[in-house]
């Protein structure tokens, strides 16, 4: 069942499920590109999450069709009444992106504190994560930040207590049942693993982020040179 609940002034969020699953951003997706196919022309932006799509709609261009009542009720009787085939496969991007990951000490800060709380050697953390195939869910924190899951029971960490106030940009991360990597320098609370090469975020291109909602991702450990020849490449 769609519920849809306003967000501030200018968004309805369209509630297509709970918790974090596959089967539940599969409708997360389907949801999402029915929006698109029926090209509203007061629809500005869909931000699809874990288990919601937010859109966001133009008032200037509602007020010439709504003459009665409110807009954000229009919009949340109109997105519910949205044709949406659940039923269908394939909605969601399911290409699979590799990204090198170097989890070497160096970039790997909180590898050392996980070994000693999750009693598992560090090579055995580095296995784990990166045989894993990850399911983009959502971007969001940061332009371009991927909230990716499920990370594998053992090896999942909650946040630090206290974030650390600054990680680099490409710095890999486990919370939780989640893993992501920061796009930018920023603070952030997330146990630390290592660093890709890999811009994530770069805003001078036509699409900025490399990542996308419904994107798979594969870690692909890489050495500490490897690491600094694929920065050397990105330069040329």
């Amino acid at each position: 069942m769609i519920q849809t609940y306003t967000l501030g002034e200018h968004a309805v969020v369209v509630q297509l499920g709970w918790g974090i699953s596959i089967d539940v951003h599969e409708r997360v997706m389907a949801y999402t590109r029915a929006v698109e196919a029926a090209h509203f022309s007061w629809v500005l932006e869909l931000v699809p999450a874990y288990n919601s799509v937010t859109v966001y709609y133009s008032i200037t261009t509602l007020s010439a069709v709504v003459k009665k009542g409110s807009i954000a009720a229009w919009v949340s009787n109109t997105l519910t009444q949205l044709k949406v085939d659940f039923n269908a496969t394939s909605y969601t991007n399911q290409q699979t992106i590799e990204i090198p990951a170097c989890y070497d000490p160096l970039f790997g800060a909180d590898l050392g504190f996980l070994s000693e709380q999750l009693k598992l050697s560090i090579d055995k953390i580095i296995e784990i994560h990166s045989n894993r195939i990850y399911k983009v869910y959502m971007l969001g924190f940061l332009p371009g930040f991927p909230y990716m899951g499920s990370v594998d029971e053992s090896i999942q960490y909650p946040r630090k207590k206290n974030p650390s106030q600054q990680i680099a940009a490409g710095s890999i991360g486990i919370a939780g049942a989640q893993t992501g990597i920061y796009p930018l320098l920023s603070p952030g609370g997330w146990q630390i693993i290592g660093r890709t090469p890999l811009t994530i975020f770069n805003v001078e291109k036509e699409q900025p982020s490399l990542l996308s909602p419904g994107n798979q991702v594969k870690f692909i450990p890489i050495t500490l040179e490897r690491f600094y020849e694929i920065e050397k490449e990105k330069m040329l």
